[in-house]
């Protein structure tokens, strides 16, 4: 089985996400996340970000300021579709591609780092059909590998035979002895560096699902056929 990240894997709009995610986080907390901040983080999900950030505070305490941020953030979302309704859209072929999978009776999942009030917006803004899929966000779990177990579990799967699809080097450790690879979706902006991370994920997942799988996926990740 498949399961997927959202956020720079299915659908695009991070530069809005994020700047929604920290101005929200600003207003609540007081103060704004630094660099320094984001480069030292030992887990990266929206609630895991918020608590790293509040050390200081009880745990009661940071989950309110968690909570408002989460409000926040949906509510700058909201702001950003409105005024333009393609502010996040899908990765170009995306939708062809779930649905390829599930023709090929391939179990899919989704499990995020972000909430699932701030995700649902976004996958409804891209046009993204996932009503039937199962769904592990931050408001279920703090890790993010805890997460990808949850979506695995609800979509009927096991640890061994899962492959999780990502965007960032948070997913590039996963527990020992996860079928685990992260595919980076090289967008046009980001420059073709992690080419060689892709091409291996197209080369394990011919071995695995065969050619028509393999190529759409490839398709997905740099618009190239090897």
């Amino acid at each position: 089985m498949i399961v997927f990240d959202v956020d720079g894997t299915l659908l695009g709009g991070e530069s809005y996400d994020w700047t929604a995610f920290e101005d929200a986080f600003e207003e609540a907390a007081g103060f704004r996340l630094t660099k320094e901040f984001f480069s030292n983080l030992e887990e990266v999900t929206a609630k895991a970000i918020v608590h790293q950030a509040l050390p200081e505070l009880d745990e009661e305490e940071r989950t309110v300021i968690e909570y408002k941020t989460r409000d926040g953030y949906l509510s700058r979302l909201q702001d950003v579709f409105q005024n333009d309704p393609n502010s996040f859209p899908a990765v170009h072929g995306v939708i062809e591609l779930l649905e390829e999978i599930q023709n090929r009776n391939i179990p899919i999942a989704i499990a995020t780092g972000d909430w699932r009030p701030t995700i649902t917006l976004k996958l409804k803004a891209a046009k993204i059909p996932f009503d039937h899929l199962p769904l592990v966000t931050s408001c279920d779990h703090y890790h993010r590998h805890e997460s990808i177990a949850s979506a695995i579990k609800k979509a009927g799967g096991t640890l061994d035979n899962a492959i999780y699809v990502g965007d960032g080097v948070w997913t590039s450790k996963p527990p020992k002895n996860w079928a685990f690879i992260s595919l980076v979706v090289v967008q046009e902006e980001r420059g073709y560096e992690m080419l060689e991370r892709s091409m291996c994920w197209t080369r394990l997942l011919k071995r695995s699902f065969g050619n028509s799988l393999a190529i759409s996926l490839h398709e997905l990740s740099y618009g190239m056929v090897i």
